[in-house]
């Protein structure tokens, strides 16, 4: 194979790798966010790093080690705070007391925030008053 050939053939497949990982990056943003993507991004120039280290023997140094800590501690800590901040919350108290309704319908119910008596089977009393 002539130099034009394996340069043409290097060219098309580096092109659409590279074409390929453009996709999944736009289709990585849509369902995470962008903070995501790049914190993903940042591992895998770690995952790049440390395998140029095992195959290409690349020089390992104390401001690329220091690096490498910072971006997966930062990777860490921003996978924990999006796992604390995916949890259910907490089950928190009824916003409203349950009313029985005939005390509703009697008129006797407590009235919310919003003017509507403060039970599930309020909407009667709704279209009374409207």
């Amino acid at each position: 194979m002539s130099t034009l050939a394996t340069f043409v053939m290097g060219s098309l497949i580096t092109g659409t790798f590279g074409f390929l990982m453009s996709l999944a990056s736009l289709m990585s943003i849509k369902v995470t966010s962008p903070i995501t993507h790049m914190v993903s991004s940042a591992v895998r120039g770690v995952a790049a790093y440390l395998l140029g280290v095992w195959l290409f023997h690349d020089a390992v140094t104390t401001g690329r080690v220091s690096s490498i800590a910072i971006i997966l501690l930062g990777s860490i800590w921003y996978t924990w705070i999006k796992h604390v901040e995916s949890r259910p919350a907490a089950a928190s108290k009824a916003q409203y007391q349950p009313v029985p309704l005939d005390e509703l319908e009697e008129g006797k119910g407590s009235v919310g925030e919003n003017g509507y008596a403060s039970h599930r089977h309020s909407q009667s009393t709704r279209d009374v008053r409207d």
